[in-house]
């Protein structure tokens, strides 16, 4: 344990290089010049050589990165150049405000994560399981921004029971503090609440499901030989043995895959369907070749209150059975066959077809010209010639909303699609060699991993310059890191398996194992995966987009529609209400599909 301990601490010493390689590398890579920007309007020549040379501004990267990693050991973060302050004292003042906020926010989501997880295990399958269910996909699926505009809007704005802004200190006022950090708190709280209860109702169903909490759950148990330990024999119309009609089972030990104790369970069931069936000799023959005499008593292959219920499975479930194992059912036609058994899924599936459907069409069924302007119209309610109102400068809502549902599916599916696309090739790769070069490849994606993802993606955005294409690209670059560590967390589980083995055993090419073996196994994990992911790339681009970093004005964008609308909440509230809708539908008719893919694809769900 303790040479285990080391190993793993010593792992950050290479995650800390790497990651101040990119916060560094962050840095170089915004635009402008700093030289410049602190020489002020008069830009002269001997300022702007003597503020390079004291910001070291002329060395080379190699050395500007030495001389930055030796003031950030040192404590010397630098110093605002707005405000010109040192960013030490900056960041220990608003410290206390981020860790009080932090700390109720955790409080938030365990006390309604935990609770509501719990419940959903245990009264899994019922109307309060998909409450729940559906409560946690609402958390994910709401935009944080989104979510503080309609707070705002409503507890500021007409309750007036909280503060819209501002912070006040514990010292002075508790109450007061507590009332400035509710909403602020409540709508990151949210967020994990979210993934806490998904998180906590899987561990629960997994630990329900071990032996010892069903022993637990049945008591000890009693002999079977005891009347009263088991339960009363039920009249089974596809056999007929004796006239009394019982159905059989013998009590084994071991398991098979239909958890069923013995498959000789199986073949005796059967064989009793085909004896009702026979008439004469022929079914006396049949009764004593199988020793199945109507002498026998029922008691003593009666089935008690331990047993599994699948031990309860009619004959015609058993024929069955078999017969799908006999042909051999494609995995994906069983995959397919469980996925349109969940209605959740596929109303979700159903949801996100009719957005794809309103993009395509977007020429055709939008109402006006998503660009044209009406200084008559200026911020309309909802009406007859207007159904979702106007925007500040007379532009019908409803046509930005449709002709922005087509920036929000593209960024979703190409930033997806190219973290895929890079991603997974470095997952194969590194999973497969394994080594110091796994090591390596790993300790550089959870760099990528530490700085999180908006900020990141707001990095790259404002790098490459705000327009929708680059924030697709910011977008797919920052998720490529968690299909790359999914990618090789896949492969390897998979790459010592029997059949990678034989595959090895016969001289394949490592290429040809990779591409043929291993990868088609691995495939089902990433579509889930990529499902989920562009739920979060729509979200992305919007917060992207509100923060001017993604599609331009005057072209429509949820985002930028948000974007606007946060400055007219009192006087035209359906300028937030609409876009945010329409994310949030979006997002979460995808997630619902996201989680009906993955119990589909799970061979351990039915």
């Amino acid at each position: 344990m303790t040479t285990f301990l080391l190993r793993r601490i010593a792992l950050i010493v290479p995650t800390l290089f790497f990651v101040s390689l990119l916060i560094f590398g962050l840095q170089q890579l915004l635009p402008g010049d700093p030289a410049t920007a602190l020489a002020g309007e008069d830009r002269d020549p001997a300022v702007i050589a003597f503020i390079r040379q004291k910001y070291h501004l002329d060395e080379p990267l190699p050395v500007r990165y030495a001389l930055w990693v030796k003031g950030v050991a040192q404590g010397d973060l630098g110093e605002s150049i707005r405000i010109r302050r040192p960013v030490l004292d900056l960041i220990a003042e608003k410290l206390p405000v981020t860790g009080e906020l932090a700390l109720i926010a955790v409080l938030i989501s365990l006390c309604i994560g935990s609770p509501a997880g719990i419940i959903a295990a245990v009264k899994n399958g019922t109307a309060i399981d998909y409450g729940t269910t559906m409560a946690a996909l609402w958390g994910l699926s709401i935009p944080n921004f989104w979510l503080g505009i309609l707070l705002i809007l409503l507890f500021s704005v007409e309750l007036e029971l909280l503060p819209a802004s501002g912070f006040v200190s514990p010292g002075e006022s508790l109450r007061q503090n507590l009332l400035t950090l509710i909403m602020p708190a409540f709508v990151l709280g949210n967020f994990f609440a979210a993934g806490m209860m998904r998180h906590t109702r899987s561990a629960m169903l997994q630990v329900l499901g071990m032996d010892y909490v069903r022993t637990a759950r049945q008591g000890t148990p009693r002999d079977p030989g005891d009347p009263a330990a088991c339960l009363p024999e039920r009249a089974d119309p596809g056999c007929d043995l004796g006239g009394a009609g019982f159905r059989r089972a013998a009590l084994r030990r071991g398991l098979d895959r239909t958890g069923v104790h013995d498959p000789w369970v199986r073949q005796i069931d059967r064989r009793r369907c085909i004896q009702s069936r026979l008439r004469g000799r022929a079914r006396r023959r049949l009764v004593h070749r199988f020793r199945l005499h109507h002498a026998e008593p029922l008691r003593r292959l009666g089935l008690c209150r331990v047993e599994p219920t699948a031990a309860h499975m009619t004959a015609q479930t058993f024929d069955r059975l078999s017969t799908e194992e006999a042909l051999g059912e494609p995995p994906w036609q069983r995959a397919l066959r469980r996925l349109v058994k969940r209605r959740a899924a596929m109303t979700g599936l159903a949801i996100v077809v009719f957005f794809i459907l309103i993009a395509v069409t977007a020429p055709l069924i939008s109402p006006y010209d998503p660009l044209a302007t009406s200084w008559a119209a200026v911020r309309k309610p909802p009406s007859a010639a207007h159904l979702f109102g106007t925007d500040d400068i007379g532009r019908d809502v409803l046509a930005r909303i449709i002709w922005g549902s087509r920036a929000s599916l593209l960024a979703g599916l190409v930033s997806v699609m190219l973290a895929l696309a890079v991603g997974v090739p470095i997952g194969l790769f590194s999973g497969y060699a394994g080594g110091a070069l796994d090591g390596t490849i790993m300790r550089l994606i959870d760099a990528m991993l530490a700085i999180p993802f908006l900020i990141l993606a707001i990095a790259l955005a404002a790098f490459l310059g705000p327009s929708l294409t680059n924030a697709m690209i910011a977008i797919g670059v920052t998720q490529m890191p968690v299909f790359a560590r999914l990618t090789r967390a896949q492969v390897l589980s998979v790459k010592h398996e029997d059949y990678i083995e034989a595959a090895r055993a016969v001289g394949n090419p490592q290429y040809r194992i990779v591409l043929r073996h291993i990868f088609p196994n691995i495939v089902p994990p990433l579509l889930v995966q990529a499902t989920l992911a562009t739920a979060m790339a729509i979200i992305a681009e919007a917060s992207l987009s509100f923060l001017g970093l993604g599609q331009q004005p005057p072209s429509p964008s949820w985002g930028s529609m948000l974007n606007t609308a946060k400055n007219f909440m009192a006087q035209a509230p359906w300028m937030a209400i609409w876009p945010g809708l329409a994310i949030f539908s979006l997002v979460l008719s995808l997630n619902l599909f996201g989680d009906g893919l993955r119990d589909a694809l799970d061979p351990r769900r039915e």
